[in-house]
């Protein structure tokens, strides 16, 4: 199969390349930025919208662009090759993936519309201490009054939920999970904001009888919605650890040619060599099953889709933690340093990793669906 970019789709790639390349130029350069709220460039993030990056996976009816989950891969890759702080796919993918989906005309025209343009960013409220991978919502509670809905409970990590124009939040309504769109200015809402190792920013939300509006339907059960949202995250995610991983390897490879030792180069040194030839692999074994997943996801089949994620997710997790730890070790003492890059795209790997599911939570997801299988009669 040919999976080469077209025109377009390479057009695109170069132009997010060389504006992520110009802000992110240097190590030195994302470190300043992710030391002050909201730890990412909005003016990067602007300049994102101003080349339509941002309204991609969106219909055009609702202010996007038509395009699909490639066009998005593309980006995301992009982001990753060097760490770009911006909230890409939280915001766009997922918050704006659910609000595409499950949110009336109107909704999708106000709040895709304003994404696209860069002047309103979502962030999605899920994850809970008590289903810490789950598409169910548990802790946050949903109670109506006639019309008027108010959320109780605490969302934590939310990722950009302090900076986030707009929360996408679930909440259990009788049993069902219904989704809800929550004001930055709503009484009772609380945002503490706090860093994650990797340099990003993750808060600490807490609803107490905080006004909401349902997104779609009002207490309808979302949860195949919030399965398939999370799912293209997990696809867009894996095309963000496949920029970091290509890095980081590229910079390791780099390194051994012209670091020397005993008078000549480290890649004189046969294990070395290999242990660089297996980082390879590693790549291109994961790129791989992404790159099936997003074809997967293409073709629209919900079902499959879900698995492919969780098996592209898998993959991404092996490779990243081998890449990662790699491209420390064959660096030596200096791979150690916070001044360094590839520590901080190991970091970057590690929170990709953790994000909507493990590498263990994966393996576990399918390893229970083993016997969903058919056994095939062996032959005569």
């Amino acid at each position: 199969m040919d999976f080469t970019l077209d025109s377009e789709q390479t057009a695109l790639r170069d132009a997010v390349r060389g504006l992520l390349g110009k802000a992110y130029g240097s190590s030195e350069t994302r470190r300043e930025v992710t030391k002050t709220d909201p730890g990412w460039d909005e003016k990067t993030w602007q300049r994102l919208a101003e080349m339509g990056a941002l309204g991609l996976p969106f219909a055009e009816e609702d202010g996007g662009f038509g395009a699909g989950p490639v066009e998005v891969s593309v980006v995301a890759e992009e982001i990753g090759r060097v760490i770009a702080p911006e909230p890409y796919v939280e915001a766009v993918v997922l918050a704006g993936g659910l609000v595409a989906a499950a949110g009336t005309a109107e909704q999708r025209a106000e709040i895709i519309g304003a994404l696209a343009e860069g002047t309103l960013v979502p962030a999605f409220a899920h994850t809970e201490a008590q289903g810490r991978y789950g598409q169910r919502a548990y802790a946050v509670t949903a109670s109506h009054y006639g019309d008027a809905w108010t959320l109780s409970g605490v969302k934590e990590p939310v990722l950009g939920g302090a900076r986030a124009d707009l929360l996408v939040v679930s909440a259990d309504v009788d049993g069902a999970t219904a989704l809800f769109l929550v004001q930055p200015d709503a009484a009772g809402l609380t945002r503490t904001s706090y860093s994650t190792f990797d340099g990003g920013r993750a808060a600490h939300v807490a609803f107490d009888a905080t006004p909401a509006t349902p997104l779609g339907e009002a207490g309808a059960d979302q949860s195949a919605v919030i399965a398939q949202a999370v799912a293209a995250a997990q696809i867009a995610y894996g095309h963000e650890a496949l920029g970091a991983m290509a890095f980081a390897l590229e910079t390791t490879t780099e390194y051994l040619k012209s670091r020397k030792q005993f008078g000549v180069p480290l890649m004189t040194f046969q294990a070395l060599t290999f242990r660089a030839a297996d980082m390879y692999v590693s790549l291109e074994l994961a790129r791989s099953t992404v790159t099936w997943a997003t074809l997967v996801l293409l073709d629209g089949d919900a079902d499959a889709t879900i698995e492919a994620a969780s098996r592209a997710k898998l993959q991404v997790s092996k490779a990243g933690r081998h890449i990662g730890q790699e491209a420390i070790q064959l660096h030596g003492g200096i791979g150690m340093t916070a001044e360094y890059s590839v520590g901080h795209y190991t970091s970057r790997l590690t929170a990709i990793d953790h994000a909507l599911g493990d590498g263990r939570h994966h393996l576990g997801a399918l390893s229970a669906t083993l016997d969903d299988h058919e056994v095939l009669e062996p032959l005569p």
